[in-house]
């Protein structure tokens, strides 16, 4: 998929690069500014990086007692069609090709990154240690599941108008939505057993930054198609987990808590084609 999306992307920023450049021998302008409306899709890849901390407070039971602590990674990157709606204005400096505008973009992602129990060593389990003790333990996570929802965007943009079409770039702020979720922590393989602990899911909005660059072609003066790439990206960002665990049965652990401290970062590429109308204020 993410070949052939390259591919069909490819040829359509091709096509309109010819449609502008045939446009702009001898064509009356065709440019009307204003504000503009834009519906449209295309292909979204994004990458997820985590690293999860997890400690393990053994207070009661069979020794060792004490504190584990061990740490998890993994990098994954998943491909889905992403519909898109947006609205902006745009207009011309006064005598001049050179055009500025800005657009406020909403994209529905849905893409779901999960790593599964059977991908030991890549986010789905964390080997916890204790150094004093010189024991180790292992713990399960089934599933580890991020889902990006949605993502916001609002670049300023400056471009070049040609007769019939225009090119342009820019910059601005991002934000998105995610759910990261774990599923049920168990610890059932090794000698120091802990039981079974309720997993835990969490949502929040996280800022980022954007930047896009494309090519504008007018079918008429109120109607254009868009072709563009735009790359997102967010910081670190910090999820807090306790949990408080009761053994299922009565050969390890008699209380304690596990704690996981996740730090995540996302990528976002995504190349699509809109219809927009421009409204002259």
């Amino acid at each position: 998929m993410k070949h052939i999306g390259l591919a069909v992307s490819a040829f359509g920023l091709s096509s309109l690069i010819s449609l502008a450049n045939a446009g702009d021998m001898g064509a009356e302008p065709l440019n009307k500014t204003g504000l503009f409306l834009g519906v449209g899709g295309g292909y979204n890849q994004i990458e997820i990086k985590t690293k999860t901390l997890g400690v393990l407070n053994a207070q009661d039971g069979f020794p060792p007692l004490g504190l584990y602590t061990g740490e998890s990674n993994y990098s994954k990157t998943k491909e889905a069609f992403a519909p898109e709606a947006k609205i902006g204005y745009f207009s011309h400096f006064a005598n001049s090709n050179l055009l500025w505008g800005l657009e406020f973009l909403y994209q529905y992602s849905g893409v779901k990154i999960k790593t599964t129990r059977d991908k030991l060593g890549s986010g789905a389990a964390i080997q916890l240690a204790d150094p004093t003790q010189n024991v180790t333990d292992f713990l399960s996570m089934n599933p580890v599941k991020t889902r990006v929802h949605t993502e916001f965007m609002l670049p300023v943009f400056l471009g070049y108008s040609l007769a019939n079409s225009f090119l342009y770039a820019g910059v601005g702020p991002a934000v998105f939505q995610l759910k990261r979720t774990v599923g049920r922590i168990n610890d059932e393989s090794s000698g120091l057993f802990i039981g079974n602990a309720a997993g835990f899911s969490n949502s929040e909005w996280i800022w980022g930054g954007a930047a896009r660059a494309g090519i504008a072609y007018y079918l008429n003066p109120s109607w254009f198609l868009n072709l563009n790439y735009s790359y997102s990206f967010t910081g670190n960002t910090h999820l807090n987990n306790r949990k408080l665990f009761t053994p299922a049965i009565n050969t390890g652990l008699n209380s304690g808590s596990i704690a996981f401290n996740t730090r995540q970062r996302l990528n976002a590429q995504t190349i699509s084609l809109s219809i927009n109308k421009v409204f002259s204020l």
